[in-house]
């Protein structure tokens, strides 16, 4: 284990946890009002991006003060059922957040047992401190399988308490798994240092 790994893990999902409760709150996909989200609602963020409609924040769906088309393509996505407002919340995170502080070189994969049976699988490379991929899906060569079930990650969302993560990391409900016997002896050991952060 690395000592600019030891005992670093541990924070970033805290501060991971609360940032992103906080980033949840602010946006609403349908941005008609009518009670649905629709591609309506797309195309209205879609128009407010390039300046054909007023700007409604509600369409602001990562936070960023501005109404993009990649806002518009979420809630297109989320109309559709395509999309998944956990990943596309997750990736806002990621997308914005320092890892550099905590960890230089990991691969992951982020797997989230759905309520409905199905996973949500999410791939995350960071190289140098810098996530250089969230995507959709595993990636290959991974250190580590970090398994969650849905409620424990929308229950750790809207909790904005760090004891509470490392409450479900005692208990078993968010679980690390290394690949290759390397990473099985440190991940062995992650649950085991919660006691001590």
């Amino acid at each position: 284990m690395t000592a600019k790994f030891r005992g670093r893990l541990i924070p970033v999902f805290f501060a991971f946890f609360i940032y992103l409760s906080i980033v949840t709150a602010s946006a609403s996909p349908d941005v008609n009002g009518d009670g649905e989200i629709t591609s309506v609602d797309a195309l209205m963020a879609l128009k407010m991006s390039v300046g054909r409609l007023d700007v409604d924040l509600r369409a602001d769906m990562d936070g960023d003060g501005v109404v993009s088309a990649y806002d518009a393509y979420r809630i297109l996505m989320l109309s559709t059922g395509e999309g998944d407002d956990l990943f596309f919340l997750l990736g806002e995170v990621v997308k914005s957040y320092d890892f550099g502080k905590y960890i230089e070189n990991e691969r992951m994969n982020w797997i989230i047992e759905k309520n409905d049976g199905n996973k949500l699988i999410i791939g995350v490379v960071i190289e140098n401190g810098k996530v250089t991929r969230f995507s959709k899906g595993g990636i290959s060569n991974q250190n580590v399988n970090v398994y969650a079930g849905e409620d424990t990650v929308k229950y750790l969302l809207d909790s904005r308490n760090p004891e509470d993560l490392k409450n479900a990391i005692k208990s078993g409900e968010i679980k690390f798994q290394g690949v290759g016997l390397m990473n099985q002896i440190k991940y062995s050991i992650f649950p085991f240092l919660t006691y001590f952060s």
